[in-house]
């Protein structure tokens, strides 16, 4: 037998194996990181059967591992996130009847924080800004609308300057981070309303989302719900994966039906299935967990979040 033939054989015989052992690899690091397609095709089926019309396409794949992630609170949170902000210290703080806390730094920026994560910032202690914090993340579609979108590369100029405010006093720590979600210009008032979501290891937190408002490339003032702390260690858990929160969803339904004595009315169907982080304080104040959730959309407009480690129901809209 020709020895080159026999090379060239042997050769193509290693190369089919490694390419066999390659494909295999692939198929199991698929089968880890993504649900099975048919079995959620089954699952749809069966909710459907049951009275929940659930969108396959809304449903993701890829399977979420992360759980639990711990950040501790500090005593003097208020001041370290009004000084971080500002990039100034702190010179006066006083109590808000509302029960908040208002803090001015040698900047002459205000900042008020309050239990809930609620903050509201003034550069300059600015009145002129003070007049457009009524807008909320809430208002998002109808400001966009009222003012019109403005385009992505007019969105990318106002990104890292958002992106860098709102990260303050976070330092190295690039866990949390800032997903922008639109903006607007008010051409009359001259002002830019720039909306964005707080995100941690690419997850949205459930919640937490701001609306900066810039005059030209100036910031005029920002408002919403964030934590300015930084992340601390992330626990893993058994989940429950977003075909299982599906039948809970499903279950949660039929126990609100019931409760409300319209057994027939039938279910809103799920228009979307999303993974986010929700904030949940311990007992004592004294530390802040973010635990991996889902939050379900239906077509009538109800939201639930459920928690994913313990399969109940974080909130819901209705």
């Amino acid at each position: 037998m020709n020895w080159s033939t026999v090379k060239n054989l042997l050769i193509a015989m290693l190369v089919a194996a490694n390419i066999f052992l390659i494909y295999n690899i692939s198929v199991q690091n698929r089968n880890k990181s993504y649900l099975d397609e048919k079995e959620v095709a089954d699952a749809v089926g069966i909710l459907a059967s049951r009275g929940l019309e659930v969108d396959a396409e809304a449903i993701p794949l890829r399977r979420i591992s992360a759980s639990v992630c711990e950040s501790f609170y500090p005593t003097d949170y208020f001041s370290v996130a009004a000084e971080a902000l500002s990039g100034s210290p702190r010179t006066s703080a006083m109590m808000l009847p509302d029960g908040g806390m208002m803090i001015i730094t040698a900047g002459d920026d205000s900042s008020e924080f309050y239990d809930d994560l609620r903050f509201v910032y003034y550069k300059n202690s600015n009145v002129r800004g003070a007049a457009y914090t009524d807008i909320t993340a809430d208002d998002l579609e109808l400001v966009t609308e009222n003012f019109g979108s403005l385009t992505k590369s007019k969105l990318s100029g106002y990104e890292k300057r958002v992106s860098d405010f709102l990260c303050r006093g976070q330092g190295e720590d690039y866990r949390f981070g800032v997903r922008i979600d639109g903006g607007a210009l008010d051409e009359g008032a001259g002002v830019t309303y720039i909306f964005a979501t707080q995100m941690l290891d690419g997850l949205p937190v459930y919640g937490n989302s701001a609306v900066c408002v810039f005059e030209g490339e100036d910031l005029l003032s920002a408002r919403g719900y964030w934590y300015f702390g930084t992340a601390g260690e992330t626990y893993s858990e058994e989940i429950y994966d977003q075909v299982n929160i599906l039948f809970t969803d499903l279950s949660a339904l039929t126990t609100r039906a019931a409760e409300e004595e319209r057994p027939d009315a039938g279910f809103p169907g799920v228009t979307s299935v999303t993974a986010c982080y929700t904030p949940n304080w311990n007992a004592d104040r004294t530390a802040l967990y973010f635990i991996l959730s889902w939050q379900i959309d239906h077509s009538d407009g109800t939201r639930i979040v459920y928690n994913a480690i313990n399969n109940s129901e974080y909130l819901s809209t209705r």
